[in-house]
């Protein structure tokens, strides 16, 4: 991903920007599961904007991951989409923390007020962005749960959408 000088974060116009979020995915499947909205441009960030990014880009439909890992950084399931890593920009990195939490993938989080932020595989091509962390709509949904034989036993997935028990 890019990061901009403070002169193109301080230039920028704000007054038309619309955000949205992804998930990993795998290339062979990015065809078939795109956002439809036709949207290309998307903000977001933290809490407390220690760290805002733009992504200029197609977003994948969101996936809800069930895993261990997504539970334990998130509180809960992890709800994300993903871009290419050249489609993301990371306007503000001043809070940005990156934890080893496997030896395949790291994730992202700000430091300063504890978000989750990113997921991204050691050499991959894309980064997964919690779809929390965009400003606005996006016009994305929830494409599939995955790793739903590691979800807890305090709730109930019922919104119709394929569960995988694991990733494939």
């Amino acid at each position: 991903f890019k990061q901009k000088t403070a002169y193109e974060i301080s230039t920028r116009d704000w007054s038309s920007d619309v955000c949205s979020s992804d998930l990993r995915q795998k290339t062979s499947d990015r065809s078939k599961v795109m956002t439809g909205t036709g949207k290309k441009h998307f903000t977001g960030g933290c809490l407390c904007e220690a760290v805002t990014f733009e992504v200029n880009g197609t977003l994948r439909e969101i996936i809800a991951c069930h895993c261990g890992q997504c539970r334990k950084t998130s509180g809960n399931f992890l709800a994300a989409t993903n871009c290419a890593n050249d489609a993301l920009t990371l306007l503000n990195d001043r809070g940005l923390a990156w934890f080893k939490s496997s030896g395949k993938a790291e994730r992202g989080f700000c430091k300063e007020c504890g978000s989750v932020l990113f997921w991204r595989a050691f050499g991959g091509d894309e980064i997964s962005i919690s779809a929390g962390a965009f400003n606005g709509e996006t016009g994305l949904s929830i494409r599939e749960h995955i790793y739903v034989a590691d979800k807890p036993d305090w709730y109930d997935i019922t919104d119709g959408k394929p569960q995988k028990p694991v990733w494939d």
